[in-house]
């Protein structure tokens, strides 16, 4: 980090800085994909995985109300890039218990093909550079070589980076355009073919609620997230007459190591967002059932929309001086 670059709070405790480093990075950069150990996934827990605290998630009874379920993703392959741990593992988890074969992409091995293993026969685990054309090229061959095809694309992986805008590094804007618009658009262009081949397909792109609004300190990763927001719109044309939906999904704050930095649970976390409609963070399943939706056939007449799971954060804001402000909000 430079020594004029903005401090982020216990970082060096928190993040694993691997894959910044491996591009030299100069500024603040920390995954966006990273989650609090024990945090609830979706299913019922089985055995502990992937760290001390972490729960595991198997798939639900095949059997409700007395009848066979189908999984709203049954008979579909999925990819889910930054799938290690956080909003990417709990979307790949969830995607496997809905019927999906799921190909998990990530920079972190040892993690993601952790997760992939306990998912079971219905995942599996490449090393992923997203920013790479021949990482993707390598990742959807070998997807569709066990699975047969590619039917859905998740591009969770992301960089977020904090700076003011006078200590702005141009090498900053590589890396993290690399990764947040690059790699979804590096993962288009390889799963379009096959999504072509079968005239049905859908492409998740998770932007952020700063795809939506503005935030100070974080220009760059508010241009990349607006910029995933234009490109879903984009290729929402593009495909769409080739049966191709292609929407963005915005995650406001999320309990990960980058969101609760301090460790804070319960309402001493949620206080810090009395100011969000719903008063409180969300969960990294919360985000991953919004992509659910929209990778399912229930989603069938919707591309190009973007779906804001936010809390209400993009909404708007309290006016103190106008009824109906919660008591407690801090004005």
């Amino acid at each position: 980090m430079r020594e004029n670059s903005t401090p982020l709070p216990l970082a060096s405790e928190l993040f694993s800085w691997k894959h910044a480093e491996m591009r030299g990075v100069t500024s603040a950069l920390v995954p966006y994909f990273d989650v609090k150990p024990g945090a609830a996934m979706y299913g019922r827990p089985t055995k502990s995985s992937g760290g001390a605290g972490r729960q595991a998630w198997a798939r639900p009874m095949q059997m409700q109300h007395g009848r066979e379920y189908v999984g709203r993703l049954s008979g579909k392959v999925a990819i889910v890039t930054g799938a290690s741990q956080g909003m990417g593992e709990a979307t790949a988890r969830l995607f496997a218990s809905e019927g999906a074969k799921v190909a998990l992409g990530d920079v972190k091995d040892a993690a993601g093909a952790a997760v992939a293993s306990d998912i079971g026969d219905a995942a599996m685990f490449q090393h992923l550079d997203v920013s790479s054309d021949d990482s993707w090229r390598d990742f959807v061959a070998a997807t569709v070589k066990k699975f047969g095809g590619v039917d859905v694309l998740v591009n969770n992986a992301g960089l977020v980076h904090f700076t003011a805008i006078e200590n702005f590094n141009p090498q900053d804007a590589t890396v993290v355009l690399g990764v947040n618009l690059v790699g979804p658009m590096l993962g288009a262009k390889h799963v379009v073919p096959h999504m072509k081949a079968k005239n049905k397909g859908v492409i998740v792109n998770i932007s952020s609620v700063d795809g939506l609004r503005g935030c100070n300190g974080l220009t760059l990763y508010t241009a990349s997230k607006w910029a995933v927001r234009g490109l879903s719109k984009s290729l929402a044309y593009e495909l769409g007459p080739h049966g191709i939906r292609v929407c963005s999904v915005h995650p406001g704050a999320v309990d990960t190591p980058m969101g609760n930095h301090r460790g804070q649970k319960g309402d001493e976390l949620n206080r810090n967002y009395q100011r969000v409609p719903l008063q409180r963070i969300g969960q990294p399943e919360e985000i991953a059932r919004a992509s659910l939706f929209v990778a399912s056939d229930e989603a069938s007449y919707i591309t190009g929309a973007e779906i804001a799971v936010d809390g209400g954060w993009s909404a708007g804001y309290y006016q103190p001086a106008l009824p109906g402000m919660p008591p407690g909000v801090v004005d």
